[in-house]
């Protein structure tokens, strides 16, 4: 049967096929080229939600732009957080709230790993790494519930290491993944090309980096500085984009859910930021050294500037009179990158060690990054997965 034309109804949850006659091979190319555009195909079947896995307050603001940029509308969705950053429960319950996600769960990844390493010996961890991990999570966590929606879903990461995605690429091998824009460690692979070898050939793990097959794409804000073995998988991620296509209102409920009722205004004067970062808590320096280091680095830098301190949320550290100078610090539970929501706070300069959230304020001048040579204690630790 030869047919002369078909029309496409396309919607956000089904594809319609109205057949009305002469078709030639072009249009068939253009058609299955446009049907696969947008959805996520397993098995012969569009992949209809969305999951997103978080583990840091800047997760949660790229996923809730993300989930509700043009062409989400309608998608249902599953926002995953754990323990990695206090409070990210109740943030998760305030997006559900106001409607940005459609349900979330916490599974607390961290304890889990925690425990794992207790109850399991170095020879047992490795030889049956993948069996244990998926025992773990599932006995300490209500994951099973939304075993049908995530194996339906879309899985959208973040940084591509440890049990937190592991578990996902495991458990769900037929799923399709994106890696999402987490800062730094999606520039600064971890995992060498004998490691990941092998992850893949001999323990039949998830290679990690965004190396794995099951990660199709890799939205970043520079994919262009991707690491050379993942850099084809990269896509530009732009959240100011997205940010300018919401309406106002929508726009307000995020900033009054992330700012969590913190206000504060900028004078005239010239200002300077300098994001912290957990270097005691993650143990690359004491609390102490810390301090002076971040108090060096002002009295080197801060000279003429009105300054302001943004501590990293899971930073227990108070800087409240422990400078040279004065200071105004910033609340630390809410994520540096809502200022971009507001055009009117501009910062001169900005500085950091190497924290990546200052590649994420569009409205500042002059960036320092001054890396972790700037101290010889500031080592880098090899993590190991």
């Amino acid at each position: 049967m030869i047919l002369d034309k078909i029309c496409l109804n396309v919607t956000l949850q089904s594809i319609n096929l109205i057949l009305i006659s002469n078709l030639n091979s072009k249009h068939i190319k253009d058609i299955f080229a446009f049907w696969f555009v947008g959805k996520q195909i397993r098995g012969g079947k569009i992949m209809a939600n969305k999951v997103y896995v978080c583990g840091t307050l800047y997760h949660l603001y790229v996923s809730s732009l993300k989930n509700v940029e043009p062409g989400n509308q309608g998608i249902k969705s599953l926002l995953i957080v754990n323990d990695h950053t206090p409070n990210l429960s109740s943030m998760a319950k305030k997006l559900v709230e106001n409607n940005f996600f459609s349900d979330y769960l916490y599974i607390p990844f961290y304890e889990i790993k925690s425990n794992l390493k207790l109850d399991t010996g170095l020879i047992k961890r490795s030889l049956f790494r993948n069996r244990n991990l998926i025992k773990y999570v599932e006995d300490n966590s209500d994951i099973r519930k939304q075993f049908d929606f995530i194996g339906d879903s879309e899985i959208n990461l973040f940084y591509n290491r440890g049990i937190n995605s592991f578990y996902f690429l495991t458990r769900f091998k037929k799923n399709t993944f994106i890696q999402l824009e987490s800062g730094i460690a999606n520039y600064t692979p971890m995992v060498s090309i004998l490691k990941a070898f092998k992850r893949r050939f001999i323990l039949k793990t998830p290679q990690g980096d965004g190396r794995d097959k099951q990660i199709k794409k890799i939205e970043v804000k520079f994919p262009e500085n991707l690491p050379p073995e993942t850099r084809k998988k990269g896509v530009k991620l732009d959240l100011q984009d997205i940010i300018e296509s919401l309406e106002n209102s929508r726009k307000q409920e995020l900033l009054n859910i992330f700012s969590q009722g913190h206000s504060f205004s900028l004078n005239n004067n010239k200002k300077l930021i300098l994001i912290t970062q957990p270097l005691s808590e993650d143990k690359f320096i004491t609390e102490d050294y810390k301090i002076s280091l971040y108090n060096k680095i002002l009295n080197e830098y801060a000279s003429d500037f009105e300054v302001y301190l943004k501590p990293h949320p899971r930073e227990i550290t108070e800087y409240k009179d422990k400078f040279d100078i004065d200071i105004n610090e910033l609340p630390r539970n809410f994520p540096l990158e809502i200022l971009n929501f507001s055009t009117e706070i501009v910062f001169d300069k900005g500085i950091t060690i190497f924290s990546g959230a200052l590649n994420n304020l569009e409205n500042i001048g002059e960036r320092i990054f001054l890396g972790q040579d700037y101290d010889k204690k500031l080592i880098q630790r090899k993590r190991i997965i």
